[in-house]
């Protein structure tokens, strides 16, 4: 037994696997909150900081849409995989080779995502005014990936300068 955990590489598999068997656990979970009705939302709270036209809120949420439309079929392959690689994990003696693969398919969805999401970026651009743009940009740079608790503590941070 000790032999399996003995190599660096495969400490750094394990550790990697840890990562994604939580990742399996708690994304999914975010993603279920998120339905197609909260791209109205989203579109709504853009709208207001940048206070869009209606034809560009119309436009926006367009964008919003395609983009979820476009990596459903990512998501839930990525769902999937996970799942696989959980159950390939809590076994006694995982398949290694086979567990590097899922994360490699993992991997490989998610770039998928963030291609689209960098497209979607790339239209919103060219719907929005510079004056938009510029305040869209500072919005970004105060959002973390926890969105709001992280926008709280920049909001300090930047006052505190």
């Amino acid at each position: 037994m000790t032999a399996f955990f003995s190599s660096p590489r495969r400490t750094l598999v394990t550790g990697l696997t840890s990562l994604a068997i939580a990742g399996a656990l708690f994304v999914p979970l975010a993603a279920q909150a998120r339905g197609p009705g909260d791209d109205g939302k989203r579109v709504d709270k853009v709208c207001k900081e940048l206070s869009c036209t209606s034809q560009q809120r119309s436009e926006i949420k367009q964008v919003f849409e395609q983009m979820r439309i476009d990596v459903k079929t990512d998501r839930q392959t990525i769902r999937t995989l996970r799942k696989q690689l959980a159950d390939e994990w809590v076994k006694d003696r995982p398949d290694e080779a086979a567990m590097a693969k899922l994360h490699d398919q993992i991997a490989a969805h998610e770039r998928n995502i963030a291609d689209r999401r960098h497209d979607a970026m790339m239209e919103l651009h060219a719907l929005l005014s510079a004056d938009q743009r510029v305040k869209f940009a500072e919005s970004m740079g105060k959002k973390g990936k926890r969105g709001k608790k992280n926008r709280n503590k920049n909001q300090k941070a930047d006052s505190a300068d």
